[in-house]
């Protein structure tokens, strides 16, 4: 069966972009570089953000972002795996990936809660870190730093200045008529999945010992 181009978007989102192999760099092609090997398209966080936000806003990427996040993938899986994405196709540098991680976070998260779906922020049990430490893009980052930042996005708390005025006054917009579609989508397919509850039978109940016996059972 064919697959349509929302659901081709989607299977590309859900893809797993791991990081390169170590000591690949140096069994590559010198003349031939990796993207992520030459200098980053993108060095400027707010400009980057912008980007990632037109492409975040358009409708296939949309559809398919979001029907991820209403299938209970985490809102931090999905994020590393668009940043780590754009830092193989040489997007950005480490550095800036980094800093993108919390802005890029919370714009999945307003744009599932602008459609009422119900997101996770993320899995504890998908991290084999080392006590004291989390996983963020297969390194080991401080865990009290990073319990920070998952509460800033469960609060939807972002630093100040972290979006730009244009992504932020789009966010208030009122919803565009690819949302009202999608959801509705998801609602319809929701309710179609909770299972039917059966009526129970009404149970009479156990006359009580403390009650007056009726007249009959007097005589």
């Amino acid at each position: 069966m064919e697959l349509t181009e929302a659901q081709q978007e989607q299977n590309k989102v859900a893809s797993n972009f791991g990081a390169p192999i170590a000591g690949q760099s140096l069994t590559n092609d010198p003349e031939n570089p990796a993207p992520f090997e030459s200098a980053p398209r993108n060095t400027a966080l707010h400009q980057t953000l912008e980007k990632i936000w037109g492409h975040m806003i358009s409708p296939k990427f949309y559809i398919a972002s979001m029907k991820l996040l209403d299938d209970q993938v985490p809102v931090m899986s999905l994020t590393e795996l668009y940043l780590m994405n754009g830092f193989q196709e040489g997007q950005w540098n480490p550095d800036l990936m980094m800093m993108l991680v919390e802005p890029v976070a919370y714009m999945f998260i307003a744009l599932a809660e602008r459609i009422n779906i119900d997101y996770i922020v993320y899995d504890q049990q998908e991290d084999d870190a080392e006590e004291g430490e989390e996983n963020l893009f297969g390194l080991k980052v401080d865990e009290e730093k990073f319990e920070m930042l998952l509460e800033n996005l469960k609060d939807l708390k972002v630093p100040e200045g972290s979006l730009t005025r244009e992504i932020e006054t789009s966010l208030k917009t009122p919803l565009r008529e690819v949302e009202l579609e999608l959801k509705e989508e998801l609602k319809e397919d929701n309710e179609q999945e909770q299972p039917e509850q059966l009526e129970q039978p009404e149970e009479t109940p156990e006359p009580s010992l403390l009650e007056r016996p009726s007249q009959n059972e007097e005589a």
